[in-house]
C-alpha cells in the first residue's frame, strides 16, 4: 500500500510539471515574479565566487554560513521536486551548484 501511495505521489508531481511547463494553470503572469527572483537571487553568489577563484583564498567567507545556506538551498530544491514547482527547482538546483562550488 505504501508503493501505491508513493508511485501516485511521483504519478501526481509528474502530472503538475507537465501542466505548468505547458503552460496551464497559469496565475496571470505572476509566475514571471518567482522567475524573476530566481534569476537574482541564483546569480547574486556569482560575484563571491570570481573573487574566491581571482585571489584564490576564502578566509573572508564564513565556512558555518555556506555551509547553512547550501543545506537550506537543498532543501528548498527538494521542497521545488515535491510541489512541482519549476521557478524552484531550477533556481534552486543552480544555486545549490554554486554554493558547492563556494565550498570547494
Amino acid at each position: 500500500m505504501m508503493y501505491y501511495i508513493r508511485a501516485a505521489r511521483v504519478h501526481n508531481l509528474g502530472e503538475r510539471m507537465e501542466q505548468k511547463v505547458h503552460g496551464e494553470n497559469m496565475d496571470h503572469g505572476f509566475g514571471m515574479i518567482g522567475y524573476m527572483a530566481a534569476l537574482l537571487t541564483t546569480f547574486s553568489s556569482i560575484p563571491q565566487i570570481v573573487r574566491v577563484c581571482r585571489l584564490k583564498e576564502s578566509r573572508d567567507i564564513s565556512l558555518w554560513t555556506t555551509s547553512a545556506l547550501s543545506a537550506g538551498i537543498l532543501l528548498w530544491f527538494i521542497h521545488g521536486l515535491l510541489i512541482g514547482d519549476l521557478p524552484v527547482i531550477f533556481a534552486n538546483g543552480f544555486s545549490w551548484g554554486l554554493s558547492v562550488l563556494m565550498l570547494g
